[in-house]
C-alpha cells in the first residue's frame, strides 16, 4: 500500500502539488475570517462544575477581572504626579465597561474625605504611611516609592468584551499620560494579547507556505 502512494504521489507530484496549492489558498481566505477567544470561559465546558462555580461567584460578588496601568515617576507623590494620578484615574472611570479605580490619588482623596473638619494631610506624610504598608506596595506603589498602578477593576460587561476594553483604556491612559512610558497587566491584557497573537500568525504564515509550496 505504500509502495502505491509512493507511485502515485512521485507520478502526479505536479498535479498534487497545483491541488495543494489552490487548497491552501481557498482555506487561507477563511483563516483571515478567523477570530480567536482566549477568555478564561472558553477552557471549560458550560456545564464543567468549576466552570458554574465561577460564575456564581461572578453573579455574587462581580467579575475579578481588572487592568493595571503602571508607570514610573521620580516623585511620585509631588503635586503634579498627584494631579496626573488623578487625571489618569478619572479618565478611566469615564470609560464604559469599568465599574471602579483604584489609585494613589484616590486613596489619598478617601483619607482626606475621613479626616476631621479642619485636618489636613501633606504628600509627604502620606507617602510616609503607604510606602511599606502591606496594603499598598505591591498594590499600588513599588517599594521605592517611584513605580505606581492604578488599577481599574470591569464591569462583568466589560469582562466579555476583553479585547475592546483594554484598547479603551490604553488610548485613555496614553490620552491621559503622554510622556509616559506605560505598561498594561492583568488577565485581559493577556487574553487580548493571546488573541492578537493568535489572530496575527496566520496572516504571516498562510502566504508563506502559499509561496513555498508554489515554488517547489
Amino acid at each position: 500500500m505504500f509502495e502505491l502512494y509512493s507511485h502515485i504521489i512521485t507520478r502526479h507530484s505536479r498535479k498534487i502539488l497545483r491541488a495543494l496549492t489552490c487548497i491552501t489558498i481557498v482555506m487561507g481566505v477563511f483563516v483571515f475570517r478567523l477570530q480567536t477567544d482566549n477568555s478564561i470561559e472558553t477552557w471549560l465546558l458550560d456545564d464543567d462544575p468549576r466552570r458554574v462555580s465561577y460564575g456564581e461567584f461572578v453573579e455574587t460578588f462581580g467579575t475579578e477581572e481588572f487592568v493595571l496601568v503602571v508607570y514610573s515617576e521620580p516623585d511620585m507623590f509631588s503635586t503634579e504626579s498627584f494631579r496626573e494620578n488623578n487625571r489618569l484615574s478619572e479618565k478611566l472611570r469615564t470609560i464604559e465597561g469599568v465599574d471602579r479605580v483604584w489609585s494613589l490619588s484616590e486613596a489619598y482623596r478617601d483619607i482626606i474625605s475621613r479626616l476631621p473638619v479642619g485636618g489636613s494631610l501633606s504628600p509627604q506624610r502620606f507617602k510616609e504611611g503607604v510606602v511599606g504598608h502591606p496594603l499598598f506596595t505591591g498594590n499600588l506603589i513599588s517599594d521605592d516609592g517611584k513605580t505606581t498602578a492604578v488599577v481599574a477593576v470591569l464591569t462583568p460587561e466589560g469582562a466579555k468584551d476583553r479585547r475592546g476594553i483594554v484598547r479603551a483604556i490604553r488610548e485613555a491612559a496614553a490620552e491621559a499620560c503622554p510622556d509616559k512610558e506605560l505598561r498594561f497587566a492583568g488577565p485581559p491584557v493577556m487574553s487580548a494579547e493571546l488573541d492578537r497573537i493568535a489572530g496575527r500568525d496566520p496572516r504571516i504564515f498562510t502566504p508563506l507556505v502559499v509561496i513555498l509550496v508554489a515554488g517547489i
